[in-house]
């Protein structure tokens, strides 16, 4: 009897951690000296048996000091199902005067077996700051790029 009950409760085991199918953010650029900005969080994520719990996404300053933080409760889920789902309009605040430069996010997933995924991506930033200006030779390139085109225009 013992071993029946053993072998049940082997293959009822939920040892995998949830995973992220896909992360995006809203907007990805953004200038906060003009005031606190909200970014907003586009999260889908699978887990094979117990279903997401929760998660946390923190961004990273540039420098590395400073975090921006947002947990992301499975109440948060505005489609799909706890194996399934998709977390969408969860807002993380730049305060006012945040660093200027690329942040960039960390994530922990939690299911409801406790189990964990931690993951950094060093490829997807929101970035704190004014547009970059070209370089002068890009405008005066541009410049004449579109003189010429003119003057074509004309010709015709």
């Amino acid at each position: 009897m013992s071993g029946l009950i053993l072998v049940m409760a082997l293959v009822g085991q939920d040892v995998t951690p949830p995973q992220m199918v896909s992360l995006s953010f809203d907007p990805v650029w953004f200038d906060a000296t003009t005031g606190p900005q909200t970014v907003n969080i586009h999260l889908e994520v699978t887990d094979d048996l117990s279903g997401f719990s929760h998660g946390v996404v923190w961004m990273r300053a540039p420098e590395g000091g400073a975090t921006v933080s947002k947990t992301i409760p499975s109440r948060d889920r505005t489609q799909g199902d706890p194996l399934h789902g998709w977390y969408d309009e969860t807002a993380l605040t730049f305060a006012q005067w945040s660093a200027q430069g690329d942040w960039y996010p960390e994530l922990t997933l939690i299911d409801n077996a406790g189990n964990r995924s931690d993951q950094k991506y060093r490829d997807l930033i929101v970035h704190n700051g004014p547009l970059p200006i070209p370089e002068p030779s890009t405008i005066v390139l541009l410049a004449v790029c579109l003189a010429l085109a003119a003057i074509r225009w004309r010709r015709s």
